[in-house]
């Protein structure tokens, strides 16, 4: 069944929750196998109101009663769901390394697209790819109903994020090291340890033009989005310095920092905005509405400066959203206590969708929402003019994350994951009204949520997601919330409970099997 997309008419495992247009229409189902700290990357907007989802499972994902085992730690999936929660369709592709995808984008005919990073070799459809490096950058599209029509590898370090652009041409932006050669002709050289590449190619899969953004340390792109006149826009982190075009940027602390850029479709720079802080501050999503506005959202410690604009933290950090004109002037700035945003998207009826975590009590504006425990999930419908309408959360023992967020004919699918480790805090996993009893269990779970996002009062209702626990223990591998390889722990560590600063630990025993370990 590899590399295929296929039709199926039920599913089994993890969790999804729906919301239909009538709230006494609730049903639940299970998607398949998803673990919990690497679930889902990104998703978009399909044909007929449905919603691609993609991102990369580690070891096995089940589909019916099959067991489709990874050719190394992780494969990439893509799936399409309908508003009923049924799977349409489905694709896997992965070697013997690891294998991720990072980021989805879907054009007006329901093609799609996928980037992130390839080991070693890879079959997509028909097509082997042999990384050039050791973690290679890639990219596949396939048509809308499933078929791959091109991809392309090269030795750069990763895809982060990807958009297409109005005239059918496909922007990428990634990370790279050291010197790499690209389509065997373009030579990029890092200024500091990582610097960013922005690549267009053209709807055949032709490279047009790579150009390099970096500084002395380290920078990262975390979003790219593309405006109706075809202008792109991308966000990110730096560390120290950080040069675009003839612009440099300082940093105010020795901590991340951020940027977001406006360029033409043909790279130019048309302006640059830096957004400071005494401590650390990033920019994770932002989205380009019709009239060319920009919304930018991250998180901060501290203060956060944009323009002259400083606001402060009211807390250990806080979520902002703010709004930039096309010139790339603040417009206005709104701060959240103890908010990470993860995805923002535009909505249906002018407004916007904000969807992430939180910790404890957290304001938006004039709505209080307090946590079930130590981090809950959060969906936040938000006007342009920066209101807040309404925030929606769920969660339960320990922490729950809010990742991708996407809006297709009023129908609001989120994707993100619960933390594990349920068993030992003995307490129920909350959703909106229901409750169900999870402590008997020791696995995480990754949800995807659908609901009407016309209903103020939505709830979610989960399902559960049984994984075995038995077999010998062998290794485990310890992954942050981007999914990045943080270090492998040894086995009398774990056994102890090795302490390491944070993040979801996934055990891997000798039958293939699964049980988890959250470290505090």
């Amino acid at each position: 069944m590899r590399n295929k997309m296929f039709s199926i008419s039920r599913f089994a495992l993890p969790l999804i929750l729906v919301i239909s247009t009538t709230q006494s229409q609730v049903w639940t189902h299970a998607v398949g196998f998803l673990t919990a700290s690497n679930s889902i990357s990104s998703s978009k907007p399909g044909a007929d109101n449905t919603v691609l989802i993609a991102g990369h499972n580690y070891d096995s994902l089940a589909i019916f009663d099959t067991v489709l085992t990874s050719n190394g730690l992780y494969d990439c999936y893509i799936m399409q769901l309908d508003t009923n929660g049924s799977m349409l369709r489905y694709t896997s592709f992965g070697g013997t390394g690891t294998d991720k995808i990072f980021d989805l984008d879907v054009n007006d005919a329901f093609d799609f697209i996928v980037t992130g990073v390839l080991q070693k070799t890879v079959t997509i459809g028909d097509t082997t790819f042999t990384a050039p490096a050791t973690e290679s950058f890639f990219i596949a599209e396939f048509s809308a109903d499933g078929i791959f029509k091109w991809g392309t590898v090269e030795a750069l370090s990763s895809g982060n994020c990807i958009r297409y652009l109005k005239n059918g041409a496909i922007v990428v932006g990634g990370q790279f090291t050291d010197t790499v050669v690209i389509d065997g002709k373009d030579t990029l050289k890092s200024a500091g340890n990582s610097d960013i590449f922005l690549s267009n190619y053209a709807n055949n899969g032709t490279l047009l033009r790579t150009q390099r953004i970096g500084g002395k340390k380290s920078d990262f792109i975390s979003a790219i989005d593309v405006s109706p006149e075809n202008d792109i826009y991308i966000a990110g982190v730096f560390y120290d310095t950080l040069y675009i075009d003839t612009v440099t940027l300082i940093a105010q602390s020795t901590f991340e920092q951020s940027y977001v850029v406006k360029m033409d479709s043909s790279g130019n720079v048309l302006w640059v905005k830096s957004f400071l802080s005494e401590h650390t501050l990033e920019t994770t999503s932002l989205t380009i509405d019709e009239n060319g506005d920009c919304f930018v959202t991250g998180r901060f410690t501290n203060n956060a400066l944009v323009d002259s604009v400083t606001v402060e933290a009211d807390d250990e950090y806080a979520g902002f959203l703010c709004k930039l004109t096309p010139d790339g002037d603040l417009v206005w700035i709104e701060r959240y206590s103890l908010v990470t945003g993860n995805d923002l998207i535009l909505g249906d009826n002018d407004d916007l969708f904000l969807a992430g975590n939180f910790k404890k009590k957290s304001t938006f504006g004039d709505i209080t929402v307090e946590s079930h425990d130590i981090e809950d999930i959060f969906i936040a419908n938000i006007t342009r003019d920066g209101t807040c309408n309404w925030v929606r959360n769920a969660g339960g023992c320990r922490a729950s994350y809010g990742k991708t967020i996407t809006v297709n004919n009023a129908h609001l699918f989120i994707g993100g994951y619960a933390d594990r480790q349920l068993v030992t805090r003995n307490c129920p996993m909350q959703f909106g009204s229901e409750v169900v009893d999870y402590s008997n269990d020791d696995q995480g779970r990754s949800f995807i949520a659908i609901c009407n996002h016309t209903i103020e009062n939505s709830v979610f209702k989960p399902y559960q997601l049984t994984i075995p626990t038995n077999g010998i223990f062998e290794s485990a591998k310890n992954y942050d919330l981007k999914g990045r390889d943080v270090i492998r722990l040894q086995n009398a560590q774990n056994e102890r409970g090795h302490s390491v600063t944070h993040g979801v630990y996934i055990n891997r025993t000798n039958g293939r099997t699964f049980r988890s370990l959250v470290v505090d």
